[in-house]
């Protein structure tokens, strides 16, 4: 498995960010996600019994970017985490991203004070 994102135990920089993409199944090409009609994107992790879920942003929906910003206490607990971003569409149907799979994120151990 892949990791898409490290960061250490603690930091709240960088944020997690992701293009979503989905198969059009006409042309058999991956294409991004336009999130102009999403009424929310959601960020869910989970690495054993350690949750995290945050609301994203998309500062440019056309482009199908969702980017987390970590809030104190995300990144507290070090471990290797599946990820899903969710998108509730103005219908109120939701989409779940990847479709197949998750999204790695790494929160790894910090030295900081263990010296």
């Amino acid at each position: 498995m892949s990791i898409d994102l490290t960061i250490n135990r603690g930091d709240l920089f960088p944020p997690f960010k992701t293009t979503l993409e989905k198969l059009n199944e006409t042309t058999g090409k991956w294409e991004v996600v336009d999130l102009t009609n999403a009424e929310t994107i959601k960020l869910y992790m989970i690495s054993g019994t350690t949750e995290v879920e945050g609301t994203c942003t998309s500062s440019a929906p056309k482009t199908g970017v969702a980017e987390y910003p970590w809030v104190a206490g995300d990144t507290e607990t070090a471990g290797t985490y599946r990820a899903q971003v969710e998108v509730t569409w103005k219908t109120g149907k939701p989409q779940t991203f990847p479709n197949a799979g998750y999204y790695s994120v790494l929160i790894q151990p910090d030295l900081a004070g263990d010296a």
